[in-house]
């Protein structure tokens, strides 16, 4: 298919975008429970493959928990005023912007990071959610550049669609061919490339980026393990009283004349079992490496004390704060992008990274009332008798 990137001018990005590719399309993999969908096609295997789907199910826990969490209604700071409040409300709504936000965490919460971009033009903008495999940043003569890339079915057949955008203009390409470029009214590039969670290799960790480091490991061993399969899924032969065999190229009988001579087949021994044990384990350890799971166990456990709740809930809060960190900073510039092409940006905008992010029934809150005034009493009593 030509593309975009076959052109001089943007061939030197096609490498580092390709990897980056590769790397959402495993976190997505993961996700999508697709990673170990191979297996399923040996009969032998079937039991492996039963067992590492499991695997997948707290992954769409994670995302579903993050994307309902994080953005806690994208409040402003009770000090902003309420000529600022309904300016941005009122954006929102005419823009879109809501629903924008929603794919952009979605996005980035499964490949690890994901793009905004503000579309439209001054006095009329609309705000994108754009995966983060469809764009690529990067500078063009020295000026700021973004490529937006998307493959569309058009009939039968998937054609590239993409579009330059510099501070100068924006240019559109369609299988490679350019079309006459526009001026960029906004005189900016209006796209920025978000972080979920940063990780310790520069790139963006997806929600459950705690475990791909395991994933990675069950990955490995079931593939080790399919390939014994695929090596053994037939039965050995195994002869006793014959002569030394040579089998001749295209071959595909043995004859043996020897009267005494026997044949038997042996059915390999598989390290299914010990395979599945390793998987079993793998889920266990979910729950100290993925503190959006914490809410499941809340859920269905009554008799948590209460400083377990407090550091089950500060753990989860503790991870929620941290993708904040990076997703406001994404919504926060494209909303101040989105202020200024239309009017100006009031002097007290800014969104409240402290909102509240869980939402307490009052039967939960007595409840964790009690669990407290259990333990200061108990705590109270061992000082007494001490």
């Amino acid at each position: 298919m030509p593309s975009i990137l076959d052109l001089p001018q943007f061939a030197s990005y096609l490498l580092p975008w390709q990897a980056r590719c590769a790397r959402y399309a495993r976190n997505r993999a993961y996700y999508t429970g697709k990673a170990y969908e191979n297996l399923s096609q040996y009969a032998a295997a079937a039991q492996l493959y039963n067992g590492t789907r499991t695997l997948f199910s707290p992954l769409r826990r994670c995302v579903r928990v993050d994307v309902a969490k994080v953005p806690g209604g994208w409040l402003l700071p009770d000090s902003a005023s309420a000529y600022t409040r309904r300016e941005v409300d009122s954006l929102r709504v005419k823009t879109g912007a809501l629903g924008a936000y929603e794919r952009f965490l979605l996005y980035g919460a499964v490949a690890g990071e994901a793009a905004l971009m503000l579309a439209g033009r001054p006095g009329a903008p609309e705000i994108m959610a754009l995966r983060a495999d469809e764009i690529i940043l990067g500078e063009l003569g020295g000026a700021p550049l973004a490529l937006i890339i998307k493959r569309q079915r058009v009939g039968l057949q998937v054609q590239e669609y993409a579009q330059a955008i510099t501070p100068e203009y924006v240019q559109e390409f369609v299988e490679g061919a350019a079309r006459p470029a526009m001026r960029n009214a906004y005189g900016y590039v209006p796209v920025l490339l978000g972080q979920y969670v940063a990780g310790e290799d520069g790139c963006g960790e997806p929600a459950f980026g705690g475990v791909l480091e395991l994933l990675d490991r069950v990955n490995e061993l079931a593939s080790l393990t399919l390939d014994v399969v695929a090596r053994n899924a037939e039965p050995l032969l195994v002869a006793t009283g014959v002569q030394d065999i040579v089998m001749q190229p295209g071959q595909d009988a043995i004859k043996e004349r020897n009267a005494d001579a026997k044949f038997y087949t042996v059915n390999p021994q598989l390290a299914i079992a010990e395979t599945l044990e390793l998987i079993r384990d793998v889920r266990s350890e979910y729950k100290s490496l993925l503190p959006q799971l914490h809410l499941d166990e809340l859920r269905v456990r009554g008799d948590l004390a209460y400083d377990t709740v407090v550091t089950m809930l500060s753990e989860l809060g503790d991870h929620v704060m941290a993708v904040r960190s990076g997703v406001d900073r994404a919504v926060g510039t494209v909303e101040r992008w989105m202020l200024h092409a239309t009017g100006g940006v009031p002097g007290d905008y800014g969104l409240n990274p402290g909102r509240r992010w869980l939402a307490l029934s009052e039967a939960q809150q007595i409840d964790l009332q009690l669990k407290r005034l259990d333990l200061e009493a108990r705590a109270a009593g061992m000082v007494a008798h001490g």
